[in-house]
């Protein structure tokens, strides 16, 4: 029983901590074996009570099935079961062990704060790092030199990280944490316009508009800290490197609508590598389907396979492409049930708590898709993010249930 309720809690906190940062793969890897080890134990001795009550049910499971069913149209069978299972199947299963594990407001803030903290001192780190012992100047795009490190994605975390360090302002009433968060929220908000990702800052200035109703004391601090570093920090003028980005990324945009013409229902299996493996090994088709891209949107490392993408920089065009048009909406499907349930927390929310963190969630899901429409998403690090912020709105859905207490566990009143 002491495994269940301490070990267990103590793994999953430790993969929202390792997720932070590179080179933790193996350790990873590790700290998961022993988590489904562990879970298995528990299942099995009855130590600890599993429920597959969740709105996400249906919507996980029909996207389940369909991709599933491609995976036997797939152009490359072996990476799409591999990245099927890596990819979905995985967290998925990490999605039901958090909502029936990490299921009290308690163990909510523990997570929080693990992924506030971690953030933070990786960020912290990162600058450090990169600017004063590397020496690059401030107009130096930061984390360029990291192995391991993509500075877009990495955005993903620090926004998120930012709109729970408001949040928890208002459930933490000691001044020495209350400075820890306001540190933490200086720091994530360098590093993400240090980062000079627009999908960044503008996921960033997203989740400040759905915030700023409820958070204006905190929203008026955080936007002058955001002028301030953006004032001080001397970033280069990017319109050029912008105008061919844009050209960059308009020819990989028609190259995937090409690729989906010809795999509309099934798609071309859930390989994530989709176009790295048609240019290694479908060669001419992938030289057809470049042929098929109007002259316009063709550059130099275009025409020369140079530098060429493994995926869409989309996760619409990376599920139309690897799923189809089915797929697509089936995806859409359950981020639409996720929306809903999140809107309906922050409305019809039985308490503070329930509403604020609802409310949170909320601006991270908003997050997640203006980040997602221009980022390539589908990697551990953001697959990590994404499950564990779609279980910690189960669990506030759960919590508000009349058969679930407030610690959303059902029938212990």
């Amino acid at each position: 029983m002491k495994l269940a309720e301490n070990g267990i809690p103590l793994l999953l906190v430790s993969l929202v901590a390792l997720n932070q940062f590179p080179h933790t793969t193996a350790i990873i890897n590790m700290v998961s074996a022993f988590t489904v080890i562990a879970v298995a134990r528990a299942l099995y001795k009855k130590s600890i009570p599993f429920s597959y009550e969740t709105p996400l049910l249906i919507p996980l499971a029909l996207f389940f099935a369909w991709s599933f069913i491609g995976l036997f149209f797939a152009i490359n069978t072996w990476d799409s079961c591999r990245d099927f299972f890596s990819h979905f199947v995985r967290y998925v299963l990490f999605y039901f062990v958090i909502i029936n594990v990490m299921d009290s407001r308690q163990k909510i803030h523990c997570i929080l704060w693990t992924l506030i903290l971690s953030t933070t001192l990786f960020s912290l780190w990162a600058m450090v790092n990169f600017y004063l012992i590397q020496g690059y100047s401030l107009s130096v795009r930061l984390g360029t030199s990291f192995p391991e490190f993509t500075t877009n994605i990495a955005g993903f975390a620090s926004v998120m990280a930012i709109v729970f360090s408001m949040a928890m302002m208002k459930f933490e009433d000691r001044a020495w944490k209350k400075i820890v968060l306001i540190a933490a929220i200086i720091v994530l908000l360098a590093v993400s316009v240090l980062s000079q990702s627009r999908g960044t800052l503008l996921a960033l200035i997203v989740s400040f508009l759905v915030l700023f109703a409820t958070y204006k004391r905190v929203m008026i601090f955080t936007a002058c800290a955001l002028i301030t570093t953006v004032a001080f920090v001397p970033l280069p003028k990017r319109t050029g490197e912008a105008l061919f980005q844009l050209i960059a990324r308009t020819n990989i945009t028609a190259f995937s609508i090409e690729v989906a013409k010809d795999y509309p229902v099934w798609g071309t299996g859930f390989d994530i590598n989709v176009f790295h493996y048609m240019q290694t090994e479908m060669s001419d088709k992938f030289q057809a389907y470049k042929s098929r891209v109007p002259a316009e949107y063709v550059d130099e490392r275009f025409a020369q396979n140079t530098d060429w993408p493994r995926w869409p920089h989309s996760f619409v065009l990376s599920l139309l492409v690897r799923t189809g048009i089915t797929g697509l909406l089936l995806f859409t499907g359950i981020l639409g049930t996720v929306f809903t349930i999140s809107i309906n927390l922050v409305i019809k929310g039985k308490d503070f708590f329930i509403k604020e963190m609802g409310l949170a969630c909320l601006a991270c899901m908003v997050v997640f898709v203006t980040k997602a429409l221009f980022e390539p998403v589908f990697v551990h690090f953001v697959d990590t993010l994404f499950y564990l912020l779609l279980a910690m709105i189960t669990i506030l859905w759960r919590m508000g249930l009349p058969r679930f207490n407030d610690n959303g566990k059902e029938g212990r009143l």
